[in-house]
């Protein structure tokens, strides 16, 4: 693994609608080993191993590269500035953290804040009971003049970097530049393990799920893929308080395989297989409607996919310290490339 680049890609920005950058960097490293990496007007980013055949079968392998963040909607005339979320926040996140704002204007480089709002000591009991809303925040840049350095619609995150503490890596919007960062690397695998069938594989690092899993849409009516594959982060239930069934999904316990109306049971079934076959660890999901992941409309696309779903558990999701352990990230690499290595024809004989 290629744990550089991975901590580069967590230090870039990509909210949803904002992710060229990190885009850019995907790329590159993907140059190091794809037959062949392009880019669509989307901003979906894609890898593909080629196969001999113009009309092989075509296999794609999913994560999202965009991470939840805020925009710029307003600037007062003493320079506070105001924002939306992009994505899914709890709001009890905001107050206090600081923050990078991207501008247009300065592309070069980002201006630092902190997210204000009134102290406790000056809040009634009654507002000390209520839940904060986003309304009643906003963004301190220091000095009027940074200020003058921001526009509506500039993009910013939480200032957060990564951080790892042995196997455990913490860091900001692991959902989902992990699993983008999973897919490239189980397209590497395959190369240098020479697990490569007669398959054409994608790695796609898709765009705009945090609000609406729009990238995946686009790029798998573009792929037109046999099968396709998620990957993405799950809630881990090993931590204090945590409601669960059974054993629940822990960290370190390996890639977590989800079975429901969303997967195709021959996928699933490959999957579970492969993992036994290669002695990798894995954990069971069962999820009875469509995923809030990119595998929901994956399945849908022209006359729809063959479509499975892995994913890697998580702590503390859509917040700026969210944790996954790496041994899980290895061996969800592991599990996909040997996957792609099997007989796909086998696979789908009942289709």
């Amino acid at each position: 693994m290629n744990r550089c680049f991975l901590k580069r890609l967590l230090e870039t920005a990509s909210p949803s609608g904002y992710e060229r950058n990190a885009a850019l960097l995907w790329k590159e490293e993907a140059k190091g080993f794809a037959d062949l990496v392009y880019g669509d007007i989307h901003g979906n980013s894609i890898a593909r191993k080629s196969a001999k055949c113009y009309f092989s079968t075509r296999i794609m392998l999913a994560g999202h590269i965009d991470e939840i963040g805020f925009i710029v909607s307003a600037i007062d005339e003493n320079g506070f500035v105001y924002f939306e979320p992009i994505g899914g926040f709890d709001p009890q996140i905001f107050p206090g953290q600081r923050v990078r704002v991207y501008s247009r204007v300065f592309p070069s480089n980002f201006i630092k804040g902190c997210i204000g709002r009134p102290p406790v000591h000056l809040l009634s009991n009654e507002e000390k009971k209520q839940v904060v809303k986003i309304e009643n925040l906003w963004i301190d840049v220091g000095e009027k003049e940074n200020a003058k350095k921001i526009s509506l619609g500039d993009y910013g995150v939480i200032d957060y970097s990564p951080e790892s503490w042995g196997d455990i890596l913490v860091a900001r919007g692991l959902d989902d530049r992990i699993g983008a960062f999973t897919v490239l690397e189980s397209l590497k695998a395959i190369k240098k393990e020479k697990l490569e069938n007669a398959v054409a594989i994608y790695a796609v690092a898709t765009v705009q799920e945090e609000i609406g899993l729009r990238g995946a849409i686009t790029s798998a009516y573009n792929i037109n893929p046999k099968i396709g594959i998620a990957v993405d982060v799950t809630f881990a239930s090993d931590y204090p308080g945590a409601k669960k069934h059974g054993a629940g999904i822990k960290m370190g316990g390996g890639p977590v395989i989800v079975i429901g109306p969303n997967i195709t049971p021959a996928i699933h079934d490959a999957l579970v297989e492969t993992a036994k076959e290669n002695n990798i660890p894995y954990q069971i999901e069962a999820i009875s409607r469509g995923t809030g992941t990119d595998a929901n409309v994956i399945q849908l696309s022209r006359a729809g996919a063959a479509t499975g779903l892995i994913s890697i558990p998580n702590r503390y999701m859509h917040s700026p310290c969210e944790m996954v352990d790496m041994r899980d990230v290895q061996h969800t690499i592991a599990l996909l490339a040997h996957f792609c290595g099997k007989n796909i024809g086998e696979i789908l004989k009942s289709y």
